[in-house]
């Protein structure tokens, strides 16, 4: 089988871009499948993480990303060219190629129309990385506001464009339910990359540890303001952040002003965050929504249970409330202090949901997962 991926580059250390690696190098290597990568802007940028030699990588070269530098008027006419040609150019390769399935994996309306006129016969899927709400444009205007009736008005004709490829693959059901109107709604979640198989035996130190961007997003304002909480009773514990963004000043001030200087640490992302999970004793995860919530199973992987708000989507569905972790009522500072407090206190608690954490999680493993997208593409392609 032929299996084509369309995406922007490969280029961000992020989560797409590492699950997305993953997926083809499993294809390529544990299946006979052959898998081509279709960018349209790589250029010399190096893969942030190792790509399968049995990938093919095909990069069309019409660097979007340039039009930023040039002023409204010259960026809307370059823009038409360079579409012009993104179309051209991936024309070319999918007739060179002749894939049976395409995957798609942007909400970008002018990436999807294009891989639904060119798909010539090919099986076309759109993969959800993102729950549906956190890409919708009117969410980033007033409401009422005439800004957001057009983006509502831009929303919907990208969901009528979705609505035209054969499947849609959410991460979790709770995002599933909410496209009504896709022709197919399927749930694969997304799998564990590495699963550690010996864990080290660091010594515990009083640690709670948060990774992710310094963003609205992942709720650190939420979660910090709960540490006020978890400090009055537990003065010796800490709290390790690790990622960078836009509200790290913001953040750090906020810390400065709970007088949480010593017990909150912000640190860079590190590769070695498998490290700083074992020497940690349990996750916390404060996210006002989320995709999925990968970050979960990398902890549990390392034996460490997690508690989490309760947001959309993926931490209710990936965590089993009582067994493996604690779900707290999405933004609920003061329950959220509250289990924190708890599986300070109750480490014999804590060190057994760790254990079944560790155990739970194998079901998100690689042969697991990717013997569903196998799966599914057998069913389409013997349907054709």
């Amino acid at each position: 089988m032929k299996i084509v991926y369309i995406f922007q580059s490969l280029a961000k250390t992020a989560g797409t871009e590492r699950i997305l690696t993953d997926k083809m190098n499993y294809f390529a290597e544990h299946t006979s499948n052959e898998i081509t990568i279709i960018t349209c802007e790589q250029g010399d940028h190096p893969h942030p993480f190792p790509l399968s030699p049995k990938v093919k990588h095909i990069d069309l070269n019409v660097r979007f990303f340039t039009l930023s530098r040039y002023d409204r008027i010259k960026h809307r006419f370059l823009e038409l060219i360079m579409k012009h040609e993104y179309k051209k150019r991936l024309k070319k390769c999918l007739k060179q190629i002749q894939p049976d399935v395409i995957c798609c994996t942007t909400y970008a309306l002018f990436e999807i129309s294009a891989m639904i006129r060119l798909a010539n016969g090919a099986v076309s899927i759109i993969e959800a990385h993102t729950a549906k709400e956190s890409n919708e444009k009117q969410q980033n205007f007033p409401p009422n506001s005439i800004r957001r009736f057009i983006a509502r008005l831009y929303d919907n004709h990208v969901y009528k464009t979705i609505s035209k490829c054969q499947v849609l693959v959410a991460l979790t059901s709770g995002d599933a339910e909410n496209w009504k109107n896709v022709k197919q709604a399927v749930v694969i979640p997304n799998m564990l990359g590495h699963y550690p198989i010996k864990l080290n035996p660091y010594p515990k130190t009083n640690r709670a540890i948060t990774v992710g961007r310094l963003t609205k997003q992942k709720g650190y304002d939420l979660l910090i303001n709960a540490w006020k909480i978890v400090h009055e009773h537990h003065p010796e514990w800490h709290l390790d952040i690790y990622g960078t963004g836009e509200d790290k000043e913001k953040l750090t001030h906020q810390v400065s002003q709970h007088n949480l200087n010593e017990v909150i640490h912000f640190h860079d992302p590190t590769p070695q965050i498998l490290d700083k999970y074992m020497k940690s004793d349990f996750y916390v995860m404060s996210s006002r929504w989320e995709g999925f919530g990968l970050v979960l199973l990398e902890a549990m992987s390392c034996g460490l249970p997690c508690i989490s708000f309760n947001c959309p989507h993926g931490p209710e569905e990936i965590i089993r409330n009582g067994e493996d972790g604690l779900i707290v009522e999405n933004g609920n500072i003061e329950q959220f202090a509250e289990k924190i407090n708890y599986m300070i206190e109750q480490k014999n608690v804590r060190e057994e949901m760790g254990r079944m954490a560790r155990e739970n999680i194998k079901r998100y493993l690689p042969e697991n997962i990717m013997s569903q997208w196998q799966q599914l593409f057998e069913s389409l392609t013997n349907n054709k």
